[in-house]
């Protein structure tokens, strides 16, 4: 469920939101570029490839599993009830 809560740092930490928090943005983001620019070129693309090929498949599954997922009745109600009375059924 989407919502505009605001969380704290710590607790986006703690939620696996971000990878760490940065008292000093300015040296976080010079260790980050350091780490970047260690990474070969030829391992860079092969990532890209890699993620590439996966997401084409991983999006395929997510249309399929959205349309069965609207073909069922229970879940068109849920959604019914939401649009039109403001109800959270699946909370």
């Amino acid at each position: 469920m989407l919502s505009c809560h605001s969380r704290s740092a710590a607790e986006a930490e703690q939620l696996g939101l971000v990878d760490e928090i940065a008292p000093d943005l300015a040296l976080a983001r010079r260790a980050a570029l350091r780490t970047f620019a260690r990474a070969s070129s030829l391992s860079v693309f092969a990532c890209r490839r890699w993620v590439e090929r996966d997401l084409a498949a991983e999006l395929a599954a997510g249309v399929d599993e959205t349309l069965a997922a609207l073909s069922s009745p229970k879940v068109l109600a849920a959604l019914r009830a939401f649009t039109v009375d403001g109800e959270t059924p699946w909370v």
